[in-house]
């Protein structure tokens, strides 16, 4: 008798519809098991007590009143959720306050200024919602003068919606409103958009952010308003918008961004608005940080176009 080889086991197998569904049954059930393998969820519980168990979670036997893990030692476990330690859940809600001030007297030259900063965000996994605002003054009165004169005394405020599509790809609406109450023409202006943006780095400790899309900008206010031609008018254009947040480590925060805006007013009226802050925290705690911020704007709209401005806060941070 011819013995028994692979090639003709395999004929018997295709040829036998026992052997065949049961080949089928004994590969089905392997590949099942598997997949369960791959797909199990291994599990750290913290009880009441402060022991730790830590298993596979079984997801079809688990609920909102009793979890259910296969301990590697202990076996099969019913734990209730009452008997576990509740997990701090962390506040969607952040923000940090800053504020500075500065002041000189010689020769009977007077000086004295201030700012002030405020930032908050909600966020959850898909959205988030952030708001800014700062504010600058500087006041002066010179040797003989009887009354103060008002040096600096402008700010912003931005408010930004953005709504995760997936995890690279968001939506967003934005409002960035800008004053400088010194401005020949236009010493106040909005900017509203809305676009697309992505996150081109996202890690632990850094994130590169760009954005664009259409928008809508207005300007008003000056001592010479009334003789410009930009100053109120709704301006149609488009916005980008590059950013950066960077903690390497406990100590240090870096957040630049830079804006840019094209109104169509006689072709294109460029703006550009540069803005970084450099948070350190010196006992790595965010309860107290010294805040280092600069800031530049050029807008071809605005007279005058260029303002500068540089501040050092004291402020604290919540999250």
């Amino acid at each position: 008798m011819r013995p028994f080889t692979e090639s003709s086991l395999s004929f018997i197998c295709l040829d036998s519809r026992p052997c065949l569904l049961h080949c089928l049954l004994t590969a089905g059930l392997a590949i099942t098991a598997a997949t369960a393998e791959a797909h199990a969820e291994s599990v750290t519980l913290l009880l009441q007590n402060g022991d730790k168990l830590t298993g596979t979670l079984i997801t079809e036997d688990s609920n909102e009143t009793v979890k259910v893990i296969l301990h590697p030692n202990l076996g099969r476990l019913e734990i209730q959720v009452s008997d576990l330690k509740p997990t701090a859940k962390r506040s969607p809600w952040s923000g940090s306050l800053a504020l500075g001030v500065n002041g000189s007297n010689s020769d009977n030259d007077f000086s004295a200024g201030g700012t002030a900063s405020l930032a908050t965000r909600y966020k959850t996994n898909n959205e988030e919602l952030s708001f800014s605002a700062q504010a600058q003054l500087e006041i002066s009165r010179d040797n003989g003068e009887t009354t103060n004169t008002t040096d600096t005394n402008q700010g912003d405020a931005n408010l930004r919606y953005t709504r995760q599509l997936n995890p690279r790809l968001n939506a967003y609406a934005a409002s960035v409103f800008d004053y400088d109450t010194l401005n020949d023409v236009g010493s106040n202006t909005l900017t509203n958009s809305v676009g697309l943006g992505i996150d081109v780095v996202k890690t632990k400790t850094t994130t590169i952010n760009l954005s664009a899309g259409p928008s809508l900008q207005s300007i008003w206010g000056g001592s010479n308003c009334d003789t410009s031609a930009t100053c109120g008018v709704n301006l149609a254009g488009g916005s980008a918008r590059a950013s950066l947040n960077w903690t390497p480590n406990q100590y240090f925060n870096l957040l630049v961004s830079n804006q840019f805006n094209g109104a169509y007013l006689n072709g294109i009226s460029p703006s550009n608005t540069f803005s970084g802050t450099l948070k350190i925290f010196p006992n790595g705690s965010k309860k107290l940080f010294t805040a280092l911020t600069g800031k530049t704007i050029y807008n071809s709209l605005t007279l005058p176009k260029v303002n500068n401005s540089f501040s050092v806060q004291v402020g604290t941070q919540f999250n």
